[in-house]
């Protein structure tokens, strides 16, 4: 899967902009087309500058979620309680 970065979200904005599809934007982009459909709905009109800070964001949880759960397992919780 390829990660999306910012240069790739404003080419997004951009694209989003002049009312190309999310198809062809897929296609331009080399992108899967789902990937720009999830992307989009990030939030409406797009914005790379906010879609970027979301990203962070959502990433900084999840990292804080996996470390939790590796401090659980040294700790000889199993998976299936810590789920």
């Amino acid at each position: 899967m390829k990660k999306i970065n910012f240069e790739i979200r404003k080419e997004i904005e951009e694209l989003s902009r002049k009312g190309i599809s999310q198809k062809k934007m897929a296609e331009i982009l080399n992108l899967n087309q789902s990937t720009i459909s999830r992307e989009l709905k990030k939030c409406n009109p797009y914005d790379a500058d906010k879609a970027e800070k979301l990203s962070v964001k959502d990433k900084s949880k999840d990292e804080l979620i996996i470390s939790q759960v590796l401090l659980l397992r040294s700790q000889g919780m199993s998976l299936r309680r810590i789920s």
